[in-house]
């Protein structure tokens, strides 16, 4: 689905409510415009002035230098939209400027921003130009878009032509930088298309919150990808301890290990009878579940470990890699399971311990 399409559903709840009449006037005449300003009422000297009140007198200290009648633009503000995660808003600014906090820790934000609005330029069928890489200035060509009417014979009626200049201002961290978008150039088919102050902010305004709304959709597939990564990674595997002995390796630090492994005995038959926090080891006795006649007409989810039944060790050691323990499992004699016992049963704890119905 294009990009355009879906940011076009989100956003246009938010806008309806400022956005419903595009039209620049106001409705009805403008005849008041023609009115002369009245003049003071004169009161002959053997009679009083009324009392008058200046609550809602207007003085001629106001601006007179604006547009008035049919000049005057009444059509709703355009507001910058942080929609994206960790995008805020400037207080102070007036133009059309945002922030973006770092949310990926595994890109640069300058690279990641810069890479989000090349990829918008050339859906839109433009292209983005570096103008100084150091400072992080950089311009789109042409973004040329038209404006059909007709329902069943389409006929174009106006097109314009923009230019954009995209600045970032990266904090020294740069985990944290200010985006400010400016129109430098303009053309339109239309004659009547002046480019007033307005219609430049407005259009700095929309380019940006396109480019938030790319930026939202990117944030999004990361999130995907990296749900979609845990959901398939391979969070078990058989290796060795640090005493070269046969051991699962499983892909979850040794602290969260030890609080999550009362789940998996309590699924697959295990008992805790005693504890050693300290050096991290469970002691518990093994008794596999009995199958009843119902459970084999019926089948059972009952995950059956293919060990004998006996007392283990189940003990948790650290690697060398800071995300990753070697769980040994040791029998009554204090001997490692072999590896051979391991394999065998990995099919049937290998989802029990790589929690996912967890995580």
């Amino acid at each position: 689905m294009n990009r355009q399409l879906v940011y076009v559903s989100l956003l246009s709840a938010a806008l309806v409510a400022c956005s419903s009449n595009d039209k620049r006037t106001a409705d009805g005449g403008f005849e008041y415009v023609k009115v002369d300003e009245g003049k003071p009422l004169i009161m002959p000297e053997a009679l009083k002035a009324p009392k008058q009140h200046s609550t809602y007198m207007i003085t001629n200290e106001i601006n007179q230098s604006g547009p008035v009648g049919d000049k005057m633009d009444i059509r709703a503000p355009s507001l910058v939209l942080p929609i994206a995660t960790s995008t805020r808003l400037d207080p102070k600014a007036t133009n059309a400027v945002v922030w973006f906090d770092q949310e990926l820790d595994d890109v640069k934000l300058a690279d990641f921003v810069q890479q989000v609005i090349a990829d918008m330029l050339v859906d839109n069928g433009a292209q983005m130009t570096v103008v100084d890489a150091q400072n992080y200035i950089f311009e789109s060509n042409w973004i040329k878009t038209e404006k059909e009417e007709g329902s069943f014979f389409s006929s174009k009626i106006d097109s314009k032509s923009e230019k954009y200049r995209y600045t970032f201002d990266v904090k020294p961290h740069g985990r944290s930088l200010l985006l400010k978008v400016e129109l430098i150039d303009y053309e339109a088919s239309a004659s009547k298309s002046e480019l007033t102050q307005i219609d430049q902010h407005r259009a700095e305004i929309a380019m940006l919150n396109n480019v938030i709304g790319y930026v939202d959709y990117e944030y999004r597939l990361k999130e995907r990808e990296h749900r979609l990564m845990i959901a398939n990674q391979k969070l078990l595997s058989i290796g060795e301890n640090g005493k070269q002995e046969p051991s699962y390796l499983v892909e979850m630090q040794r602290d969260r290990l030890w609080q999550n492994l009362p789940l998996f005995f309590n699924d697959y038959g295990f008992k805790v009878t005693d504890l050693n926090e300290t050096k991290r080891i469970y002691y518990v006795t093994f008794e596999k579940p009995e199958i009843g006649i119902w459970d084999s007409i019926w089948g059972s989810d009952t995950p059956i470990v293919e060990i004998e039944n006996a007392k283990y060790e189940f003990r948790l050691f650290d690697t060398e890699n800071p995300r990753q323990t070697a769980l040994t499992i040791y029998n009554e004699s204090g001997e490692a399971v072999p590896a051979q016992v391991l394999e065998r049963i990995f099919p049937v704890v290998e989802p029990g311990l790589s929690f996912r119905n967890i995580y």
